[in-house]
């Protein structure tokens, strides 16, 4: 190979890298809400709540934590809606949850569903018998972006 063909190569292989690099890609701003609840007595529940605003780049895995004892692994994708023509506002949205207490870790599967932008989706996971957990998912787009 010579040096002209080399370079030839090299040329292509950064403009494949630049392309790559400012494509964009949809962002999903999740509104997520949890309430906690821990039945202490017959007509007495002690209620916690984390309210939080996550950005996530659609199609790619995120994992994010919401108070000491709540760990989120979620993915969101864009689905096709068969009864409206152009954009779709359908995503669906799916993972799973890790409950820390004490020494103990808990994993729930957040079972994949689909979701409408600006609808709130509720998960209900029941920790164990007194304690019951409630999450919130509100989607909409955060925008788009050609930075990488």
């Amino acid at each position: 190979m010579g040096l002209n063909h080399l370079f030839k190569i090299k040329v292509f292989l950064a403009l494949l890298l630049l392309q790559v690099s400012t494509s964009s890609y949809a962002l999903i701003k999740l509104n997520v809400e949890t309430l906690m609840k821990n039945y202490i007595d017959e007509g007495l529940v002690l209620s916690t709540e984390f309210n939080s605003i996550k950005i996530i780049e659609e199609g790619l895995p995120s994992s994010f934590k919401l108070g000491e004892k709540l760990e989120f692994n979620l993915q969101i994708n864009f689905e096709k809606d068969i009864l409206n023509s152009g954009p779709s506002d359908l995503i669906s949205l799916g993972g799973s949850l890790t409950y820390f207490s004490g020494f103990k870790k808990m994993v729930f599967d957040l079972e994949r569903r689909k979701l409408r932008l600006g609808h709130k989706e509720a998960f209900y996971i029941q920790i164990d018998k007194d304690k019951k957990l409630e999450v919130y998912f509100k989607p909409s787009i955060k925008g788009f972006s050609n930075e990488s």
